[in-house]
């Protein structure tokens, strides 16, 4: 009786401390979710920052429970395999005591009482360890319960940061915050000797040093065309298409929404022109600049090959798990990058623009080398673009996944 008034005092004791925490989230969310409603303009970043924030710690909550619960399944395998072999064990016994308890009450039915206390101590045992594993296992059982409903409680809070993220970005998002590309701080050491003002996007971690490089083939070449378009994700669902938002505001691209870290494959053979990595994951919110483009994050920049013709991609918002270098070729299907949700953005996506190219593979990376120009003269503030360099497609009529 005592240990089953501690077993509940302590059940309680877990479920109250989830509920505190549980009560933190509420109310700090309530509070920003008003605020995502009601605030200004000028008070939007700041918001939004406020949300990512608390996103991470809802999501690293979700992994700590995450890692627990995987931790009680396992225990409770264990201890489910343990009361089946006492348990088969409790019965085998059970069957040998009633042969021998009529074998001894036909023998020697004079002393059968005290045969039987003597014999019976191995099968209580038994008894008493067997039930020893089920009480384990019910509280196993009760936990795994506990741990359920406290994913639960944290993936409902992480929808409701998503809903006010939105609610942020269709207030106060006009565009993809690359309107004003000339606005991104470059740093001198990043740039590729002797080209002309080359900004920090150039950059990629070196795994061999603890330097950065930037570089482009001076032999700039794409070894084979692919013969059709191939896929650049396996998962996801397009959540704003080209040309402008669904909730109004021009949208120079396609956004596929992707859970943090999903492969994104190079859909034909090509070669890099850009790859940056200098920003966190997962730090992305409205208004948060970072990156070249000017509010693109982590980037990334190829030109591939498809039945002859030349087109340029360009992917924004990626995590800083970037597989290819600048001036390194590629084959279609390879994993170029992981996807993220770096710089302007509000949650996990892939920003893709696609250009078709009007110049030769050489032309068009010598342009690219003067300024890094994402929009290869197409500019920024009007869709249907077109320069004597490229002219901007919908990604959604070639990109297949």
């Amino acid at each position: 009786m005592r240990f089953s008034r501690f077993f509940v005092c302590f059940f309680l004791l877990i479920s109250l401390t989830g509920f505190q925490q549980t009560s933190n989230y509420q109310n700090e969310l309530e509070a920003l979710e008003r605020q995502a409603i009601d605030c200004k303009e000028q008070q939007a970043a700041q918001v939004s920052q406020s949300l990512q924030e608390i996103r991470k710690e809802i999501l690293k909550d979700m992994e700590s429970v995450l890692n627990k619960a995987d931790l009680n399944d396992i225990e409770l395998k264990e201890l489910k395999e343990k009361k089946s072999v006492a348990h088969h064990s409790y019965e085998r016994l059970k069957k040998q005591m009633a042969l021998y308890l009529m074998q001894e009450q036909s023998m020697y039915p004079y002393c059968l009482e005290g045969r039987i206390l003597n014999e019976g101590k191995d099968l209580q045992t038994l008894y008493m360890h067997q039930k020893q594993l089920e009480e384990k296992c019910s509280q196993k059982e009760k936990r795994k319960v506990q741990f359920q409903l406290e994913i639960q409680n944290l993936q409902a809070y992480d929808k409701r940061v998503d809903k006010a993220q939105n609610t942020l970005k269709e207030r106060f998002q006009r565009t993809d915050g690359y309107d004003q590309p000339v606005h991104g701080q470059h740093d001198p050491q990043k740039m590729i000797q002797g080209l002309q003002d080359l900004p920090v996007f150039g950059s990629i971690h070196s795994t061999k040093n603890d330097s950065h490089f930037s570089c482009l083939a001076q032999d700039a070449s794409i070894t084979s065309t692919s013969p059709y378009w191939g896929k650049v994700s396996d998962q996801g669902y397009i959540s704003a298409g080209t040309w402008s938002y669904p909730h109004g505001g021009m949208h120079l691209g396609m956004d596929l929404a992707l859970a943090l870290y999903s492969n994104i494959y190079a859909p034909a053979n090509g070669i890099v022109l850009y790859a940056d990595t200098s920003y966190n994951s997962n730090d992305g919110y409205l208004g948060n600049m970072e990156g070249w483009p000017y509010g693109g994050g982590n980037t990334l920049c190829v030109i591939v090959s498809i039945q002859e013709k030349l087109y340029a991609l360009t992917f924004a918002h990626l995590s800083n798990t970037i597989y290819v270098a600048p001036g390194q070729q590629f084959s279609q299907g390879d994993v170029l990058a992981l996807s993220g949700n770096s710089g302007n953005s509000t949650g996990g996506h892939t920003h893709i623009e696609v250009f078709e190219l009007h110049a030769s593979l050489e032309q068009e990376v010598s342009y690219f080398q003067q300024g890094a120009d994402f929009s290869f003269g197409c500019g920024w503030d009007a869709p249907h673009t077109q320069s004597i360099w490229a002219t901007r497609i919908r990604p959604e009529e070639v990109i297949t996944g």
